[in-house]
């Protein structure tokens, strides 16, 4: 950027003046500029500016994000990832991040799994016959002469 060179590769080159409007030098600083999406509010006014940063900082920036209590103390990766994206940018943000909460041990440790697990399948036992009855109504059907339009159905379950 401050340079003002493209790589010598058409291919390489396309893809960085295709992102430079996305960057801007100032003050020896690269920031990119990031637009969330919001209904009914400019794009002036929802452009957040982020610092570029560099790789030597991106674990330093996770784990004062993510392992510091002031900060909220191990929040998962939606919350950790909203925080960071509100002043950093880095290619690959949300991966990366996602990669350092999952394999946080003390997250793993104190964190419950919140979903309901199904309970296992396992088949009735059969004892003898005319234990257990499968029950069920067929119908309506053609009204038969008699006027009946459905059939009960019953099946036992050994036999």
């Amino acid at each position: 950027m401050e340079k003002r060179e493209v790589p010598d590769d058409s291919k390489r080159a396309n893809a960085v003046t295709a992102e430079a409007g996305q960057y801007a030098m100032l003050n020896g600083v690269l920031y990119h500029f990031y637009q969330p999406r919001s209904k009914g509010v400019p794009v002036e006014q929802r452009t957040v500016k982020q610092v570029a940063l560099p790789q030597v900082l991106r674990s330093d920036v996770l784990k004062s994000f993510h392992d510091c209590h002031a900060g909220g103390g191990h929040l998962g990766i939606t919350k950790t990832h909203a925080a960071i994206r509100e002043k950093y940018y880095f290619p690959g943000m949300y991966q990366v991040i996602h990669d350092y909460v999952t394999t946080c041990d003390q997250c793993q440790r104190m964190k419950t799994i919140r979903r309901k697990l199904p309970p296992p399948l396992t088949s009735m036992p059969i004892s003898d016959v005319f234990d257990r009855w499968h029950m069920d109504i067929l119908g309506p059907l053609p009204k038969t002469e008699d006027g009946y339009q459905y059939v009960l159905l019953v099946v036992d379950s050994f036999s």
